[in-house]
């Protein structure tokens, strides 16, 4: 939306933009990690290990979001000392990971005889959700908040029709988080 204020002499020009993805990815990790029937197998081994409790709590099929299932085709067992053979496999879970993006513009063109004032306001928003900045296979995917913003001024004066003199000052700023995740 744009136009005239004050006609020949005031004009304003305001733009918005909303952009709204809504997605689920699948994220598949090799790593190997204990199945749920290994990591029982390894608690009746090891039943007053605090690192198996731990792996029980935080493991990466303890993380119940997404559904993590085991990679299909991909058991391996592996030799535990007191224990036997316990079923390890890498992991994939399917992840909702939507991105939101909000942007605005606003200006304002102010001409005054020789001088002409320019007055811009940007401001742009973008949340994206569950990336796999860390490790999303194992449940620790990670929201990425941002926020910038820009004030922009400048004046502009006509000394004569060969010669121009110009000034401008602006202040923008960036704010972007990696933190915290849609899972807990």
């Amino acid at each position: 939306i744009g136009g005239p204020l004050v006609k020949n002499k005031l004009f304003f020009f305001s733009g918005f933009d909303q952009e709204i993805i809504s997605t689920i990815t699948p994220f598949q990790n090799d790593n190997l990690t204990p199945t749920p029937a290994g990591l029982a197998q390894l608690a009746g081994c090891f039943p007053t290990s605090t690192a198996l409790q731990a792996w029980g709590k935080f493991g990466p099929f303890a993380i119940s979001g997404g559904n993590p299932i085991p990679i299909p085709g991909d058991n391996t067992p592996v030799a535990v000392a007191g224990c036997g053979l316990v079923p390890f496999t890498g992991v994939q879970r399917s992840l909702s990971t939507p991105s939101h993006g909000f942007n605005f513009v606003n200006k304002v063109d102010w001409s005054r005889g020789s001088d002409s004032i320019t007055v811009r306001y940007l401001f742009n928003r973008g949340n994206s959700f569950n990336n796999d900045f860390g490790d999303a296979a194992a449940g620790f995917p990670v929201n990425v908040p941002a926020l910038s913003q820009l004030a922009l001024i400048s004046w502009t004066h006509n000394l004569s029709s060969h010669m121009v003199n110009e000034a401008r000052g602006s202040f923008g700023r960036l704010n972007v988080d990696f933190g915290g995740n849609t899972l807990g």
